[in-house]
């Protein structure tokens, strides 16, 4: 009768698993490491969740999902989230941490890490590419979601419910006698009272003080993640657009060709809701051999940033405590030393 017992349990939570609303990928594939030129450095979601590390080879599994699902739109919903895969082929599953998009993907596939891959294959990391796995995002946005509820209702047993059905009868016959008289009494004093109309007057007066606020302020704000896209400002000098640099945002990027005391630059606008002090990413590459001066110009603010060398990659300098003023920004990158590739600012 045990063993019986086992193999119905097993069953059901097997049926209960495949139940799930899991994505069917038609491709699952890995990236990463030096034959991938380290690519798992600066991931796209760094920008959207404080669970995702600069270098995620922190992770034993994560993964990049395809860019029609992870966007800029939808980072904040899957980053730094799990995703579930099961191998239909062997299975077996795991979990892995949601860090990237993946540009070479195909619709709903997902690029893995080396081990992840490694686990997930059973250890055949030859085959390159695996296409039986369905994926879910564990509290996850919509469809993309696992469901979790199928496997805690069928776990409960009748004679559990039928013996907290009768205990709840029981005491509510019990408490409503009792607490009625109770209650009765106790609502025709808080009716004389007028502290509720107190604190309906003071939420009032707090809304009209931030209605008045100035265009400037020194508060620590956030943005929502706000992307300045700066291959479509107006470029001065030696600005051109380009797209010979691989995995850049939007349309192209503005390429800097020699230094001409600020003559070269691009500038673009964005509007701010609330005046601030703000965090902003600028996503660079800068391919000379040692580090490379420029300015961030925010309105009349200038802020000098060495950007680092980067090769053939990308990557993103951070500016802490940058002020933003309440409405129109003219947010500007001028170069002052030397030949350099700008994707976008981002504002946090």
């Amino acid at each position: 009768m045990k063993f019986f017992n086992i193999v119905v349990l097993s069953l059901t939570t097997l049926l209960t698993f495949a139940s799930a609303d899991y994505t069917k990928a038609k491709r699952i594939t890995y990236y990463g490491g030096k034959d991938d030129g380290y690519s798992e450095k600066n991931p796209f979601c760094r920008d959207y969740s404080s669970n995702v590390p600069k270098d995620v080879n922190q992770f034993d599994y994560y993964a990049a999902l395809s860019t029609d699902i992870l966007t800029k739109k939808t980072g904040k919903s899957f980053c730094g989230l799990m995703i579930r895969l099961n191998n239909a082929e062997n299975g077996r599953s795991l979990l892995a941490h949601v860090v990237d998009s993946c540009g070479t993907c195909g619709s709903k596939d997902v690029d893995l890490s080396r081990k992840a891959f490694n686990y997930l294959s059973d250890g055949h990391m030859s085959k390159g590419e695996l296409y039986q796995v369905t994926w879910c995002i564990v509290g996850g946005p919509g469809k993309y979601a696992c469901s979790e509820s199928t496997k805690t209702t069928k776990k409960t047993t009748t004679k559990k419910t039928t013996t907290k059905k009768t205990t709840t009868t029981k005491t509510t016959k019990k408490t409503t006698t009792k607490t009625t008289k109770k209650t009765t009494t106790k609502t025709t004093k808080t009716t004389k009272t007028t502290k509720t109309t107190k604190t309906t007057k003071t939420t009032k007066k707090t809304t009209k003080t931030t209605k008045y606020s100035s265009t400037t302020s020194n508060e620590q704000r956030k943005a929502g993640g706000i992307y300045v896209e700066l291959e479509k400002g107006t470029r001065y000098g030696n600005a051109t657009v380009e797209r010979k640099v691989k995995d850049y945002s939007g349309n192209g990027y503005v390429q800097f060709r020699g230094a001409s005391n600020g003559n070269t630059k691009v500038a673009a606008k964005v509007n701010m809701k609330y005046a601030g002090k703000y965090t902003i990413k600028v996503k660079y590459n800068n391919p000379n051999s040692s580090k490379v001066s420029n300015k961030i110009v925010i309105n009349n603010s200038e802020y000098k940033v060495k950007f680092e060398k980067s090769k053939n990659d990308w990557k993103k300098a951070t500016i802490k405590n940058v002020v933003f003023k309440k409405g129109e920004n003219i947010v500007s990158v001028k170069a002052y030393d030397g030949y350099m590739n700008f994707d976008y600012i981002y504002i946090e």
